[in-house]
């Protein structure tokens, strides 16, 4: 290529390669291979265009992420209560008390006191949620699940004996968030 175009506020202007034509005010051209670098701006916005597409694309694929982010308060009752017996299982209690407990049952039970009552909990081997009611508000959730519970053995000891246990809870819906409601 001999030369190229520039573009500049005045208007295009013709290059020679290897020369630089247009004086000393011209840092967007590299005189030794001839070659045009053009300022981002006179790109024809390019540069700017692909900025602004870009921003625009991270706010909405943020947006998006945000939504469909599984947050409390768009989960549904059956995803909170599978997450719920989740963390029974594997008796993960400080999150079961800090994340599903009922806002109002944690005013009367302290986590101390909810967390020694778990100290004896059965093991849960498997669970099957069996039936969701809900009404309102209110929902009764029952579930299934196999689970090693502890039966005093005599001499103050505990042997643990495999059952299938039916539980039913209450849970109560506070500030559009499904919370399980127990008894102190």
């Amino acid at each position: 290529m001999k030369g190229a175009y520039e573009q500049s506020a005045t208007g295009p202007r013709w290059l020679e390669k290897g020369k630089n034509v247009v004086g000393s005010g011209t840092s967007g051209v590299d005189t030794m291979y001839g070659r045009l670098y053009r300022y981002p701006l006179i790109l024809r916005g390019t540069v700017v265009f692909r900025a602004l597409w870009g921003v625009a694309l991270l706010a909405v694929l943020g947006g998006f992420a945000v939504s469909c982010s599984p947050g409390e308060s768009t989960q549904t009752l059956s995803e909170r209560v599978d997450r719920y017996w989740e963390l029974k299982q594997a008796k993960r209690w400080d999150e079961v008390y800090d994340s599903f407990l009922d806002p109002k049952t944690k005013e009367d039970l302290t986590r101390e006191a909810f967390l020694r009552r778990r100290v004896l909990a059965f093991d849960i081997l498997s669970y099957t949620v069996s039936e969701v009611g809900e009404d309102g508000e209110e929902a009764t959730v029952s579930v299934t699940n196999d689970a090693h519970i502890p039966v005093p053995a005599g001499n103050e000891e505990l042997r643990m004996v495999r059952r299938t246990v039916v539980t039913t809870d209450t849970w109560v819906r506070r500030d559009g968030v499904w919370y399980v409601s127990l008894t102190a």
